[in-house]
């Protein structure tokens, strides 16, 4: 009876330890990221251009107002921090499309 109550107690502060650490990860990991107000010319050249190639879309499709700080990809608008959010992370597309 002991050995199945110590056994229960080691679980539950295992659990419990990894619940804790798995907590304070997470609030590391989400730590806003700070974005200029005002996008870059060559950025939003890549943006557009990574917009073109992973949405198959001309250059017709995409269209970005500059004072609102939205992008347009034909009827779908999107903010220019959650483009440059998504292009930031495309790793894969910058390695094989952009040549350092």
């Amino acid at each position: 009876m002991k050995i199945k109550t110590h056994l229960t107690y080691a679980l539950l502060f295992c659990a419990l330890g990894t619940t804790v650490i798995s907590c304070s990860k997470d609030k590391e990991e989400s730590a806003p990221v700070e974005i200029d107000s005002k996008i870059n010319p060559d950025k939003l050249k890549r943006i557009e251009k990574f917009m073109m190639t992973m949405f198959g879309i001309s250059s017709e499709s995409v269209k970005y107002n500059e004072a609102k700080e939205i992008f347009y990809i034909h009827e779908t608008t999107m903010s220019r921090t959650e483009m440059e959010t998504i292009y930031d992370n495309a790793n894969e597309y910058k390695l094989k499309y952009e040549k350092n």
